[in-house]
């Protein structure tokens, strides 16, 4: 298990150790390694601060994902913030909370048995067609969905989860 002193000084040889001859390249290799030491710092106790769990064992997980170059690899399109989402120890505890299993078309506004798409059989409203919404599709939950992790489940990917909101929020 990498501590974060290790990581940060594998960021510090990652940027030191180009190859390349232009001195501005490597300047700005270094410069970038020094923005993403503190990203990094920020990113583990961020995930530390909202889940519970400690930033060792949060390094080790993304360190444990990752499988290339660190200064491609922490970036914030990768890693999303949590502080405004719901964050359930395990499923069961998701689904304690939310014991319908229906959720809200943001389409249609039927209540789906399946919270990734719609299977209510409704008419769309944009066309003559059956609605198929997808909360993972481009425009997503359209402002109208819930968002949540499973610490089980982020401590391995570092991914949330939208979803068709729940009837029970309604």
């Amino acid at each position: 298990m990498k501590t974060t002193k290790e990581l940060l000084s594998q960021i510090r040889k990652d940027a030191f150790r180009s190859n390349l001859k232009y001195h501005k390249v490597q300047f700005y290799e270094q410069k970038e390694s020094l923005k993403l030491i503190k990203f990094v710092n920020g990113l583990i106790s961020h995930y530390s601060h909202h889940t519970g769990i400690d930033k060792n064992i949060i390094l080790d997980a993304l360190e444990s994902n990752r499988t290339y170059w660190s200064l491609n690899y922490y970036q914030r399109a990768n890693f999303p913030r949590i502080d405004n989402i719901a964050i359930f120890e395990t499923l069961e505890d998701f689904k304690l909370k939310f014991p319908s299993g229906k959720f809200v078309c943001p389409l249609c506004g039927g209540h789906s048995t399946n919270p990734y798409e719609c299977n209510t059989k409704l008419k769309a409203k944009t066309n003559s067609g059956i609605c198929d919404w997808k909360s993972y599709g481009l425009f997503g939950c359209i402002g109208k969905g819930y968002t949540f992790t499973i610490k089980t489940e982020f401590i391995k990917t570092f991914k949330t989860n939208t979803i068709f909101k729940p009837i029970e929020l309604l």
